[in-house]
Parts: C-alpha cells; structure tokens; sequence
C-alpha cells in the first residue's frame, strides 16, 4: 500500500478584483473531487496547505496536517480491521472539513486592492521540501492571475504582441534570482474569477512564463 502520494497546495487570491459566485457549484464539485484524489491512498503525512495572496503575500505556506497515520497491524485481525475503519472514517471527516474550511476562505470578504502573484512560487517551492521521492504536488489556485506590484504589473503594459515574451522574461529572472523551484512531478489548475478583464492578454502571458519555467502543457490548466 503506497504510504505517500500527494502534496496538496491551495492557494487564494484575496483581492478585490475576485469573486467567485456563478462558478460556486462547479467549485465545490472541483474540491471534492481534488481532495478525493490527492489522498485517496495517503495513509501518512497527510495535510492540505494554504496560502492566501494579497498585495503582500506571505512565502509560507501553512499547513492544517490531519496528524493521524495509518494504524499498522495484521490487516486480517478483527481489531485492526476496527481501527482503520475508525481512522478511515476521521479522515474522511478531516476531508469533508477541509473542503468546508476552503469554500468558506473563497467566499470570505476581500479586503486587499494590490496583488503580489509572483510570491506563490516560493511558496510552492516550500511545499515542494516536504515531498519524499515519487510524490507529487498538486496546487489549486483561485485568482485571476493579475500581478500589481513588482516584478511586474500585469494591469499595463500587456498586449496580445508581447505578453508571452514578457511572460518568459519575468520568469527568466525570477529563476536566475533563484525563486523558482522544479516543474516534476507538479501539477497547477487556475480556476479564474467570474469575471476577468484581458483575460486573453493575462492567459498568453502564463503560457510563456510556465513554459520557460519548464511546465508542460498538460501540467497546468485554466478553468
């Protein structure tokens, strides 16, 4: 039975620009599934992280660890039967309350009017530390995607002509500064707000930045 499997990192964009109120079911339906998924085979080290952005995002990641492993014993014996039964019920439990604790972070008040996008990637390069050989780290991200501060602000500046190349550049430097972690074994989803101005713009700017870091196309979508 595999004891490790899935880094899960959700990352919220609290900022005034985002709101999610159409996309609420889809959302819910998309946070039970990817919870499901991330631990459906953890049996250690299980814990979801969370970072929040706003116009001065915090590089640490937090986790909420569920605390419990798997009990190990004779999986033929009644009484270990009895207590994975209990310990697949608490994390079943612990599952279900992670998913309430993050729509309840999505759908609290924005107070922030700057966002400081760029800082996640450390942040992912935290989470990336904790991994054990194999692992893999999936990362759910609510925002639109739009840097205001440095190294670039996304509100300007952007055209369909350029977005891309600027895209790679930003990235380009944020690696040779050395805030960018490895792309194995990682997997990002961006589900966007209701409502995104440029989205175009914003969209082929991250395709050049994630393609410089060294992302494939099939490790990162939008939704």
């Amino acid at each position: 039975m595999a004891t490790h499997g899935c880094k899960l990192l959700v990352i919220l964009d609290k900022t005034n620009s985002v709101r999610y109120v159409r996309k609420r079911a889809h959302i819910h339906e998309e946070l039970e599934r990817r919870f499901n998924s991330a631990f459906a085979d953890a049996t250690k080290d299980i814990a979801r992280w969370s970072m929040v952005i706003t116009g001065n995002t915090n590089v640490f990641p937090v986790p909420d660890r569920f605390g419990k492993d798997r009990p190990e014993g004779e999986d033929d014996s009644r009484e270990q039967q009895q207590r994975v039964q209990e310990w697949t019920t608490a994390k079943r439990i612990w599952l279900e309350g992670r998913v309430e604790d993050t729509e309840a972070r999505i759908d609290s008040a924005c107070y922030s009017n700057r966002t400081d996008i760029f800082s996640i990637f450390n942040g992912i390069g935290e989470v990336q530390k904790e991994c054990h050989p194999g692992d893999s780290v999936a990362v759910i991200i609510f925002s639109d995607m739009v840097n205001t501060r440095g190294p670039m602000n996304l509100l300007g500046g952007l055209s369909m002509e350029n977005a891309r190349e600027k895209g790679k550049a930003v990235c380009s430097e944020m690696m040779r500064r050395g805030e960018m972690s490895g792309t194995a074994n990682l997997d990002l989803t961006i589900y966007t707000p209701d409502v995104m101005d440029n989205s175009a713009k914003v969209k082929l700017f991250w395709d050049g930045f994630f393609g410089q870091w060294g992302l494939r196309q099939d490790q990162y979508h939008f939704e």
